[in-house]
This record gives structure tokens, C-alpha cells and sequence, in this order.
């Protein structure tokens, strides 16, 4: 969201795994006033299903499971 408030006329299209994130970023796009120019698909970031050339640029937040899994099992031990 940050980036389409600083760009005005930036288009988002998300690509997420998981289901619940989508409807997350999708929530989080209406109460910021971007639901028109913020679009998300479901899909695996290893394998993007979009043809070469279709953005022109792509930003990555992480892998924050992962990340979420090593704090997990830091903690156990």
C-alpha cells in the first residue's frame, strides 16, 4: 500500500500462495482507498504464472513463513 500512496499512478498486482493473505490484502487495499488499482491472483512465487515483460517492476516482501517457522523453532529449543 505503501507504494501505491507514493506513486500515483502505480498498479499493484499481488501474487500470493495462500488464500487467507489474499483476502487480508484485499481488505487492507479497500480501507486504504486502493481496491481499483490494487489486483491479486493466487499462485506460487517460484513459478509466477505471468508472461515475461508484464511489469515494470516486481518487489518482494519475503518469505515471512519461513521466517515465522525458524523463530518457531529457535523457541522450542
Amino acid at each position: 500500500m505503501e507504494l501505491l500512496k507514493r506513486c500515483s499512478g502505480a498498479i499493484l498486482t499481488g501474487c500470493e500462495i495462500s488464500r487467507e493473505m489474499i483476502k487480508v490484502a484485499k481488505k487492507n487495499a479497500k480501507e486504504y482507498g486502493f481496491e481499483n488499482r490494487a489486483s491479486y491472483i493466487e499462485g506460487n512465487g517460484m513459478q509466477m504464472p505471468f508472461s515475461d515483460d508484464s511489469f515494470d517492476a516486481v518487489i518482494s516482501n519475503g518469505p515471512y513463513i519461513l521466517q515465522l517457522s525458524q523463530k518457531k523453532f529457535a523457541l522450542d529449543f
